[in-house]
């Protein structure tokens, strides 16, 4: 075989080898990385729907809730048909339900939107179980064939009582489950319609299927891999599962459900199955790319092998025939090789050895010895050109092998810049959606706050009005009394009169001040902060005072302390003047101010309550507001035993609470986010001697302040 033929072969199996190698190496990476991005894709929009559902789930349990505290809804006075009013106006108003229903607590249906099956009495199921044994609010528990509406229907339930508190009824909204599916059929998935869906719940029962809707209800799915691992405690996860049909090897993911907020969730799993032939076929796709692309490359190299390949041979050949010509004796041929290498040295060795020979005459003996210094000259050259062939051969293969990484590199670069694509394409709707969540639960968290400040506001009002009340019947007993004994004349009637009149107009101050302190505030205003505190300590005096805790108000201008606060009788007034001014939201602050006192008052009455008060020693909340230039500092401390360790480093998080169950843990935190986002203040919290105090820093302004 020809030497050309066999570097030609060698260069063949090299560029093939090399075609291979890069192939499998592209396809192999790419099948790695395809894997490990669809499960996190699926992972990702799988707790994203199951996020969406419960959101929706907790807004119909929040509509059932509110319809059962509806005023005719828990009277006792209403007829049926008033109560199928109200079902009707609510039905009209949220578009979710499918009917409304109205049952007492023997299951007997009062009312109802369609006015179906009136008067007849219901079988238990889920619904009246956690309702009316139960007393706890169904939501989406019990999902079934209506029997009056034959449709699939999610049941909301709540119990209903009456202005006693006691058991009324049970308030019952149907609502299709096609606007559950609706949510995951609407969701854009990675691979379209080649994902396969299934919605269980708690007890394996498919209640929703992409691809087998006649199964649904029916059929359960509790053996599979999947179901397992979430009934097992698994939040979320992944696998390949080999048990459908027909028989094909699956990737799955699913997620269980979380809740929202206080709704706890049912337990439901959702179930992503995707072919792994599917999943891979972006890989597939990206392997014959490659092949195309790689063909070409190696033909040409092949050619480019075989023409250098060829071109070295020939000048081997040549030189060949030429010595045996020149070793037959025949001086006058030359070796005409144009090379500027070993080659092309040797090739002008050789021609400058036939000219000496020419030139020349020499006996055989001298002929042989100049041969034999010829030919070691030549063997010498040989060796070297060997030599400096084999160094060459090891940089070809450097620089191959420097080609190979550099290759794998670029294809690697290529990945990154596909995944910086995507990530770039869905980062600004993950923004969006994350932005859009954390505004609607700040504000479900400043609803929350507002509500438990209604709950302390109406305590307040309750407190208020005892003494006023005690004094209108005090008054009214007085006037029986004088007309029984002769001493009723216009005079004492006028008293009378004024008397009562003074307590029912404090009486309406009060509720005057509670409709003010829930008043919606727009825009930002300067305000009196003096006035302020003084609303609130004037709401709550009546129960800090009930509960033997005493109250102090003082204030320090630029160095000079003065008391400025004292009591009345029935509460305190404030009497500092000039009043110091600051921007913000009056209400706002106010509410601030009343989670701090509310949270000292509470803290000293459980010191109370657990005999950790010294024998002599009193609760004490004390309130010092100070002066010095534009600054402007309120200090509320209290000696209600400090805050603990455990949670001194995040008291204003939300949701940290120290009361356990009877706290929510969001007055402090609206508390920070009040005086810090919307005042651009400064609230922050220190233990001292037996207590804590909390420190408000503001800035004071210049302008007219608003009334408040």
């Amino acid at each position: 075989m020809k030497f050309s033929t066999k570097l030609s072969i060698l260069l063949t199996g090299v560029i093939l080898l090399i075609t291979i190698t890069i192939t499998l190496s592209v396809y192999s990476l790419n099948i790695r990385h395809i894997e490990k991005q669809t499960i996190k894709n699926m992972e990702f929009e799988a707790t994203h729907i199951m996020g969406v559902i419960d959101k929706m789930l907790f807004e119909r349990l929040s509509d059932i809730k509110i319809l059962a505290s509806d005023f005719v809804i828990k009277s006792r006075d209403s007829s049926p048909d008033l109560i199928t009013k109200r079902l009707l106006e609510y039905r009209n108003q949220y578009k979710y339900y499918a009917s409304l229903s109205f049952f007492n607590l023997d299951r007997i249906r009062v009312a109802d939107t369609a006015g179906l099956h009136l008067g007849k009495k219901h079988d238990v199921v889920r619904w009246s179980i956690d309702t009316i044994e139960k007393n706890r609010v169904s939501a989406a528990a019990d999902i079934r064939i209506a029997e009056e509406l034959k449709i699939p229907v999610a049941y909301f339930a709540s119990p209903v009582k009456d202005f006693k508190g006691e058991p009324l009824g049970v308030v019952v909204a149907g609502m299709s489950v096609e606007k559950i599916f609706d949510i995951i059929r609407t969701s854009r998935h990675t691979f379209g319609k080649d994902v396969e869906i299934d919605l269980v719940n708690r007890d394996g029962l498919l209640l929703f299927s992409n691809h087998n809707r006649e199964n649904m209800y029916k059929l359960k799915l509790d053996s599979i891999e999947s179901y397992k691992r979430s009934m097992a405690g698994e939040t979320y996860g992944s696998g390949r599962d080999y048990h459908r049909q027909p028989r094909r090897e699956y990737l799955y993911v699913f997620a269980r459900e979380q809740g929202y907020f206080d709704f706890k969730g049912n337990n439901w799993t959702l179930i992503f199955h995707i072919p792994i032939k599917v999943a891979y076929r972006f890989a597939a796709d990206l392997r014959s790319k490659t092949i195309i692309f790689m063909l070409p490359v190696a033909f040409f190299s092949l050619i480019i092998g075989l023409f250098f390949a060829r071109a070295f041979s020939k000048a081997l050949v040549s030189l060949r025939d030429k010595s045996l010509v020149i070793g037959s004796g025949n001086f006058d041929a030359n070796i005409e090789i144009d090379r500027r290498d070993e080659l092309g040295d040797l090739a002008g060795a050789f021609n400058e050895m036939v000219n000496s020979l020419k030139e020349t005459t020499v006996s055989k003996k001298e002929l042989e010895k100049i041969v034999e210094f010829r030919t070691s000259e030549i063997a010498v050259i040989n060796e070297r050109l060997s030599r400096e062939l084999k160094e060459r051969e090891l940089i070809e293969n450097e620089l191959r092998s420097t080609n190979k990484e550099l290759k794998d590199t670029h294809f690697a670069c290529l990945n990154i810049m596909s995944d910086l694509d995507d990530l770039n394409k869905t980062l600004e709707k993950r923004v969006e959606n994350e932005v859009e969540q954390r505004r609607m639960k700040e504000q479900l968290l400043v609803q929350q706050s507002k509500m438990a400040a209604m709950g302390e506001m109406i305590g307040a009002i309750a407190h208020q009005w005892k003494q006023p009340l005690n004094a209108i019947g005090m008054i009214i007993q007085d006037v029986q009394d004088a007309y029984e004994f002769g001493e009723f004349d216009k005079e004492y009637l006028d008293k009378s009169v004024d008397d009562t009149m003074e307590q029912i107009s404090f009486m309406s101050n009060t509720i005057n001040d509670f409709r003010d302190f829930f008043k919606p505030e727009k825009e930002i205003a300067p305000f009196e902060i003096n006035s302020a505190i003084r609303d609130v300590i004037n709401l709550l005096y009546a129960q800090i005072k009930k509960s033997n805790i005493d109250i102090l108000f003082d204030c320090v201008y630029d160095g000079e302390k003065k008391q400025l606060f004292k009591t009345n009788g029935i509460g305190g007034i404030c009497i500092c003047k000039p009043e110091l001014i600051v921007r913000g939201f009056p209400n706002e602050f106010k509410q601030a101010i009343l989670n701090i006192i509310t949270n000292a008052r509470d803290a000293i009455i459980k010191r109370l309550h657990e005999g950790l008060m010294k024998d002599n020693e009193s609760g004490i909340i004390s309130i010092e507001l100070s002066a010095n230039g534009k600054s402007v500092v309120l200090a509320i401390r209290d000696n209600g035993g400090g805050i603990s360790k455990e949670i001194s480093g995040k008291i204003f998080d939300p949701y940290i609470t120290s009361k356990g169950k009877e706290g929510t843990g969001i007055g402090l935190y609206m508390s920070k986010l009040i005086i810090e986002k919307n005042m651009k203040g400064r609230l922050y919290a220190e233990n001292i001697d037996n207590g804590a105090v909390f420190i408000i820093e503001l800035q004071q302004c210049d302008e007219e302040p608003v009334l408040i």
